[in-house]
């Protein structure tokens, strides 16, 4: 989204052997056209197949509809393809700002890219399987931050065996609670299903036209309780400096009751941090977002 905290200087990352290819939205939409309807239908079977479930009617403007999901399917091929062209080894897509406006949304075409387990894409002349059996780390509408931390944990994670797949979260709102300072954090975008239980869990249901006026599915999942533990970092930036923070958590369930109706939201996550990180991570290092 062209955010001022999103952006890491080169002069911080290329000491690091972290390089970017600056790419263009029309580049990506360009190499969606390119994409076969048999690819794209290709994907949803595969998600058909391992029990995605996907909330779709019939009318363009108000509901997600089947040829929206094949559009973001289109996307989730183009972006791996590009990926490829510049070998890659994490790929941003800045969805807002133009391309919101252009094609469906880009959730679920990021989601599939941080997850391990995930339909196959080919090279454009099918000879070889694209980042086959690998997480491809997206860092949603390019924050550069969760891009470097997103780097690291894939490769510290894959080494150590353990699976390496990873989100974006927005940081939305905080308060002091039993001594730590605990932030609310959700996101729609990048959620991969392994961090939903699987991909006979969630379901997918259309982006509000209010932010996606060509609709496109996201990765949501009801129900209570907790789905489990989990570790969040950061990589933030701010005044002319960067660093890493990390915090104990928990993944929350997607969705809420409120005057006895049940509201369906993206997975929402629960970070702890030491008392005073309100202070550190909002305004001191700048920061909106996190990685999960």
């Amino acid at each position: 989204m062209g955010m001022y905290n999103a952006i890491f200087d080169d002069e911080l990352l290329n000491p690091l052997g972290i390089y970017k290819e600056r790419l263009s939205q029309s580049a990506l939409v360009a190499e969606m056209a390119t994409v076969t309807p048999d690819e794209a239908q290709g994907v949803r079977d595969w998600l058909d197949r391992a029990g995605m479930t996907f909330h779709a009617g019939t009318e363009e403007a108000t509901e997600l509809t089947d040829a929206q999901l094949l559009s973001q399917f289109r996307m989730y091929i183009a972006a791996l393809r590009i990926a490829d062209d510049f070998g890659l080894d994490a790929v941003g897509i800045q969805y807002q700002q133009g391309l919101k406006d252009t094609v469906p949304a880009s959730d679920l075409a990021e989601g599939l890219l941080n997850d391990v387990e995930r339909p196959p894409v080919h090279s454009r002349d099918g000879a070889r399987e694209l980042y086959a059996g690998l997480a491809l780390p997206h860092f949603n509408e390019v924050d550069e931050g969760v891009a470097v931390d997103s780097l690291v944990t894939n490769r510290i994670w894959t080494a150590m065996g353990l699976d390496p797949a990873t989100t974006l979260h927005d940081i939305r709102w905080g308060a002091p609670f039993a001594g730590d300072f605990v932030w609310v954090m959700v996101i729609s975008g990048s959620v991969p299903a392994a961090h939903t239980g699987g991909f006979d869990l969630p379901y997918s249901l259309r982006q509000p036209p209010m932010f996606s006026p060509p609709g496109g599915g996201t990765l949501c999942r009801g129900g209570g309780g907790l789905l489990g533990g989990s570790g969040g970092t950061g990589s933030l930036r701010g005044h002319g400096r960067w660093r890493l923070w990390r915090a104990l958590a928990a993944l929350g369930p997607g969705g809420s009751r409120k005057n006895g109706r049940f509201f369906r939201l993206p997975p929402l996550f629960f970070g702890g941090m030491p008392t005073g990180s309100a202070e550190r991570i909002g305004w001191k290092m700048l920061a909106s977002m996190a990685k999960v």
